[in-house]
């Protein structure tokens, strides 16, 4: 099935309302959200400068939970990419970062470098890179499907008007969160 333009807009939507959501609340600072007519789109947060290991697991369930929101919004059943495909999509972005809207790697690339930072901490319970992936895989699907009101909010709202900043993003999760 093609996707017009409207209905792959509508989908970027919920794919960058989805990272917001997480964004909110992993207490990171939305500066904004945007979806343009262009279908170029992005979901700036202000990331700590260095994520503590004991992070890269939730911080990748960030990354992934856009794409389990497409699969919700579609009515289709969360999958996980199997592993070795994540590497090969991780690494092709990573290999040509411009490829991503202002010079920045995809999300399966910013994914990745978070499981191996969780992964590589001695503390860890999570194990090794692969163990940590899935484990960040489960946590996004959970989540989505528990902030899909949050979700649902902010992606109609960014739908009518292309842009959110960080304010209108946080009323929005917030009040979506008081009417559960």
């Amino acid at each position: 099935m093609e996707l017009n333009c409207e209905q792959t807009r509508a989908g970027l939507c919920y794919h960058e309302a989805a990272h917001a959501v997480f964004a909110y609340h992993a207490r990171l600072p939305i500066q904004h959200v945007v979806v343009t007519e262009e279908l170029e789109a992005m979901c700036v947060t202000s990331l700590l400068p260095k994520p503590y290991p004991r992070q890269g697991v939730e911080l990748a369930a960030m990354y992934l939970a856009g794409e389990h929101a497409l699969w919700k919004r579609g009515g289709q059943e969360i999958l996980q990419m199997p592993f070795n495909e994540f590497t090969v999509v991780a690494g092709t972005e990573a290999e040509d970062p411009a490829d991503g809207l202002d010079g920045h790697a995809g999300d399966h690339a910013g994914a990745l470098e978070l499981v191996r930072l969780a992964a590589n901490n001695p503390a860890s319970s999570w194990g090794g890179i692969e163990s940590c992936y899935q484990a960040a895989c489960r946590i996004a699907a959970s989540k989505v499907r528990i902030w899909w009101d949050e979700i649902i909010v902010t992606a109609e709202r960014l739908r009518e008007n292309g842009y959110l900043d960080g304010s209108e993003c946080a009323a929005l999760i917030e009040e979506a969160a008081r009417s559960r």
